[in-house]
């Protein structure tokens, strides 16, 4: 962690970002909301990075930073936990379509992801 002032930016795993933010930016903004800090996730694209990290910078006094890193490394280990799995939601009408004929167009998804 590396602290500027009213600014601290930690790390997390680029896996997780989607996961941080959440559905329309819901769990992102429901961290500035309960912490009062800013969180504002570098794109790897701006720092000329292609790694597997990205840095989060997060905004306020030293109290709020603590609090929305606190949040966000508990994201981060719950994520870690569950062995990066992502849950989506799809309408039930598009069941069918995504499993295809025999399972093959699951089976392609699967064997085409490394999933």
């Amino acid at each position: 962690v590396s602290v500027m002032d009213d600014k601290s930016l930690i790390t997390v795993p680029q896996t997780v970002v989607s996961t941080i933010i959440g559905k329309q930016g819901e769990r992102i903004i429901g961290i500035e909301n309960d912490t009062g800090a800013k969180v504002r996730i570098r794109s790897n694209q701006d720092t000329h990075n292609h790694s597997e990290e990205v840095k989060v910078e997060l905004i306020g006094n030293e109290e709020q930073r603590r609090d929305a890193q606190r949040l966000i490394e508990e994201i981060v280990e719950n994520f870690s936990v569950m062995g990066g799995v992502s849950i989506i939601s799809v309408p039930r009408t598009l069941v069918s379509l995504i499993i295809g004929k025999r399972g093959e167009c699951i089976k392609g998804i699967t064997n085409n992801s490394g999933a």
